[in-house]
Order: C-alpha cells, then sequence, then structure tokens
C-alpha cells in the first residue's frame, strides 16, 4: 500500500578472502541486534540462524530468496565474483557495502584475466550504496582503496595497521575508522568516529581470533565491527556479537 516501507536494511559483503567468516559475524551481530535476519553464504541460507538451503548460496538467485522471504527484516548477503559476472546482485540498493580485499586468486575465470577487472566487478558493490549509506573498504588493499572515488553514500575505513598515515588523517578530518591498537597490555579493536574512540572489543575476547594469532580474523573482525556499526548496531551488542 501507499506510504508502507518496502525496504529493509541490507549489507552486501565481498572480497577474496574471509568473506563467509565476515558476513556470519556480521548475521550474528544483527540478530543480537533484535532483527530477523535472513543470510547467504558460500554454505547456504539462513534466516534467523536456521539453515534453509544448502550449498554456495552468493548469487542474485539467493539474494532474492531472502529478499522475498516475508518473515525476514535484515538482510545480510555474501557476494561472489561469479554470481555478479553472470547476472549482477539480485538488489539495486544497499545501506553498507563491503569490499574486504582484492586479491589474484582464481583469476582466468568468466572473463575476468586481471587483478583490476576482478576489482572492477568487486566494486559493485560499493558502487550501489545509497547516498545516505556507507562503503566499509580495507585502507590496506590498494585496489579496495581505489574504490573511493566510485562510493556516493560515506566511508568508513577498516585497517590492520593502526599507525597507517591514510587513515589517520581521515580520522583527524572527523571520519569513521576502525582499528586494532594496544590499550594497556591488552590489544583492542578501537572505533573513531567523529573526533570520538570507542573501544569496540578486546581481541582475546573475541573466540574467532584465538587469543589474537589467527590475525584473518582479527581482520575480519575488524570488519563486521565496522559494518555492524554502519548498519546502526550499539557498541555493546556488536561487542556481545563478537564475543
Amino acid at each position: 500500500p501507499p506510504q508502507v516501507p518496502v525496504r529493509i536494511p541490507l549489507c552486501a559483503i565481498t572480497g577474496t578472502n574471509g568473506k563467509t567468516t565476515t558476513t556470519r559475524l556480521t548475521g550474528h551481530i544483527m540478530r543480537l541486534a533484535g532483527y530477523q535476519v535472513g543470510m547467504t553464504t558460500t554454505d547456504g541460507i539462513y534466516v534467523d540462524g536456521e539453515q534453509v538451503l544448502k550449498g554456495d548460496m552468493t548469487g542474485p538467485w539467493s539474494a532474492r530468496a531472502v529478499l522475498r522471504e516475508p518473515t525476514v527484516d535484515c538482510a545480510v548477503l555474501e557476494v561472489a565474483r561469479g554470481g555478479i559476472i553472470r547476472e549482477g546482485l539480485g538488489f539495486d540498493k544497499a545501506n553498507v557495502g563491503c569490499v574486504l580485499n582484492v586479491q589474484s586468486d582464481h583469476l582466468g575465470l568468466g572473463g575476468v584475466n586481471t587483478i583490476e577487472d576482478l576489482a572492477r566487478v568487486k566494486r559493485l558493490v560499493v558502487e550501489v550504496v545509497s547516498p545516505d549509506g556507507w562503503a566499509v573498504l580495507n585502507a590496506d588493499n590498494e585496489h579496495t582503496r581505489a574504490m573511493q572515488k566510485h562510493v556516493d553514500g560515506s566511508i568508513c575505513w577498516f585497517t590492520m595497521n593502526g599507525d597507517d598515515a591514510f587513515v589517520r588523517e581521515h580520522i583527524a578530518n572527523g571520519g569513521r575508522a576502525v582499528l586494532p591498537e594496544a590499550d594497556g597490555k591488552k590489544e583492542v579493536i578501537a572505533l573513531y568516529d567523529n573526533g570520538k574512540r570507542h573501544v569496540a572489543a578486546a581481541v582475546r575476547d573475541i573466540p574467532a581470533t584465538y587469543d589474537g594469532h589467527a590475525r584473518f580474523n582479527v581482520a575480519n573482525a575488524i570488519a563486521a565491527v565496522a559494518i555492524g556499526c554502519c548498519m546502526g548496531v550499539a557498541l555493546d551488542t556488536i561487542r556481545k556479537g563478537l564475543e
């Protein structure tokens, strides 16, 4: 009917590595925030934590299946390049679009022969971010960093290098960024936003990081903090989700 909202909060996550872990972390955070989450991953479609279809569900058909489900009020979608090349995304706009990294795995498939081709495909996820939405980008990867000029919304950078001059300048200008920092004797994930610093979580309290030794999962947790924040979730809820 007229005046009835027809959209639900939607975040799309892509990259060469780390997509499924980051999607699962984000989906769990959004469930704790009170949403009935529809989630697509490389191992299935999940609705409210229950697997409803098994298999690689990272294409546009899977996205449309989640968005057609009437009980779902938040979509967390893992997006792979194969589905984009075949048929696009399956949705037209995202509240948050995240690109974790672009690396030279699986080149030569589907007409994608160079890393620049691959970056152009994955860039679609941030190109569809709404003007009032957020692109979450990895400042440590030259290809994701270059995507900033294709973003209509705001940008939240994440990095594993807390001393990155580019990110620090972004923070100094009031921008949003997430990174690891020493806090006393422990390592924490710090969120900077509008000139203020917030501690999202202690790294050792996040089981997926194995006391911080699994650095790839520290990076995935940092990305999930950035996505959750850009989806409007309170830091306390994000912390509980990671823990």
